[in-house]
C-alpha cells in the first residue's frame, strides 16, 4: 500500500492487512526492494499434513497466548490465533502431536493466510528456526506415520 507517511495510515494499512506500507513521497529504492520481497516469496517444499493442534505461544512481548494449528510440515506449521501478529515476528510455540510428549520450536510468521470467513481467526505461515535433530525426527516420524495412515 502506498500512501503518505503518516502513522495512523500505516496503521490502517495494517488492519488492512497490506503486506507492504510505503510511504510518499516513494523512494525508487524502496519500491523496489519491497516488490523484491513480495515476488520472492518461497514456494512450499514439504509435504504438509492436517493436523488438529492447541498451540501454546510466545511472542517477543512474553506475553503467552494460545492458538491452534491445522496443517502440519516439516519446516513449519499454520498458526491460527485472535492475536494480530507481525509480518516477520519471532515466536516460540509448543505443542503436542498425537503419541508425542510436549515439543517446542522457534519460528517466525514468513505469510499471511486469507481467512476462510468473517470472523475467523487471523492466521500465519509459520517457518520452523534452529529445530534440534530430536524435534525434526518427530515431526518427521509424525508425518510419515499420517501419511501412510491417510
Amino acid at each position: 500500500m502506498v500512501c503518505p507517511n503518516e502513522k495512523v495510515l500505516e496503521e490502517r494499512s495494517k488492519h488492512c492487512r497490506a503486506n507492504v506500507f510505503v510511504p510518499t513521497p516513494v523512494s525508487a529504492d524502496v519500491l523496489l526492494s519491497q516488490a523484491h520481497r513480495l515476488l520472492h516469496i518461497p514456494t512450499r517444499t514439504d509435504f504438509r499434513v492436517p493436523v488438529s493442534v492447541r498451540l501454546k505461544c510466545e511472542g517477543d512481548e512474553g506475553k503467552p497466548f494460545l492458538g491452534f494449528s491445522e496443517d502440519l510440515s516439516a519446516s513449519g506449521m499454520l498458526l491460527g490465533s485472535d492475536r494480530k501478529l507481525e509480518m516477520g515476528a519471532e515466536l516460540v510455540i509448543s505443542f503436542i502431536l498425537e503419541g508425542n510428549e510436549r515439543m517446542e520450536a522457534d519460528a517466525e510468521i514468513t505469510r499471511f493466510v486469507d481467512k476462510p470467513r468473517e470472523g475467523a481467526p487471523n492466521r500465519y505461515g509459520l517457518q520452523f528456526s534452529g529445530m534440534t535433530p530430536e524435534l525434526a525426527t518427530q515431526i518427521d516420524r509424525f508425518i510419515l506415520e499420517s501419511f501412510k495412515e491417510g
